[in-house]
């Protein structure tokens, strides 16, 4: 995509009632194609929020969301082509 955008929210409530108005305005845009989300609502935090917080599986999984995060980064820039 040439374009992109990030939504980040404290209330997953909040960004749950936003993200759809803000995928509609972008489709309404004359020239807009290809218009779509990655929204994971059920991502790693909301399997975590269960672990205790002395958890060893919960050290991994915050080691792996950074991981996975800085991956990205080096994705979107261009890294791996």
């Amino acid at each position: 995509a040439m374009y992109e955008y990030t939504l980040q929210a404290s209330d997953l409530q909040a960004l749950l009632q936003w993200e759809p108005r803000v995928l509609a305005a972008f489709k309404r845009i004359r020239g807009m194609t290809d218009v779509n989300t990655d929204q994971q609502a059920a991502g790693l935090d909301d399997k975590m929020s269960g672990l205790p917080a002395n958890s060893k599986l919960r050290d991994l999984a915050e080691e792996t969301k950074v991981a996975a995060y800085m991956e990205s980064l080096k994705w979107k820039r261009g890294d791996y082509l």
